[in-house]
């Protein structure tokens, strides 16, 4: 974990917003491929 410089914020927030949504969506896409590996068995 970092320490966000003075000013950076601002700039940092939304990249951090967009990673957090990217690492959801590829929980729910490993979770949809284990279930599509399922029924294909």
């Amino acid at each position: 974990m970092r320490t966000v410089p003075k000013g950076k914020w601002t700039q940092w927030q939304p990249m951090t917003e967009r990673y957090r949504r990217f690492r959801r969506a590829r929980a729910r896409l490993v979770k949809l491929f284990a279930e599509i590996i399922k029924l294909r068995d």
